[in-house]
Formats: structure tokens, sequence, C-alpha cells
């Protein structure tokens, strides 16, 4: 493992991917696309002590775009449910 944490964003982003295709198997039927947008490194409060460390930092210099995304706050999760009308 490269640092800690990392089994949690794992399954996160497993877990964001396996809902977005139940959700598109369920819902293709009706014409209803979906479309996810996975989780990704933020810094917060309780990662910033592991990010600012020497590891931390090492890690932060594999990912692709060697940075953190920044946040104040948590973004909420959202939903957005579009009801396509039926083809005439």
């Amino acid at each position: 493992m490269t640092g800690q944490g990392e089994s949690a964003y794992a399954a996160s982003k497993a877990g964001v991917a396996y809902l977005g295709r139940n959700f598109a198997r369920a819902w293709v039927h009706m014409g209803i696309n979906v479309n996810v947008i996975q989780p990704c490194y933020i810094l917060t409060d309780l990662s910033r002590k592991w990010f600012e460390s020497e590891r931390g930092k090492a890690q932060i210099a594999q990912f692709p775009r060697r940075r953190l995304r920044r946040s104040k706050r948590s973004t909420p999760c959202f939903f957005t449910f579009v009801r396509m009308s039926p083809q005439e």
C-alpha cells in the first residue's frame, strides 16, 4: 500500500461504480441513461495530517495530476433523476 486510507478510497470508488452500473441496468428499459462521477482524494481537516507528511507527499507525487482536490466543506452527494418522455 502506498498510504493510509487507500482501502477506503478503493472501496468508495468501487462502490460508486457498482451503484452506477446497477442503476443503469435497472433503468435502461425506461430510456434512462446513468452517468457516474467517481470520488477522488480531497484535502480535508481529517486528511491534512497524512497528506502533509513525507509519505503523503510521496503519494501525491504519484497521482497523474500531482495534486489533491481542495474543499472547505464536504460536497454533498446528489442524484439527478430525469424521466425521458416515451417516444411516439
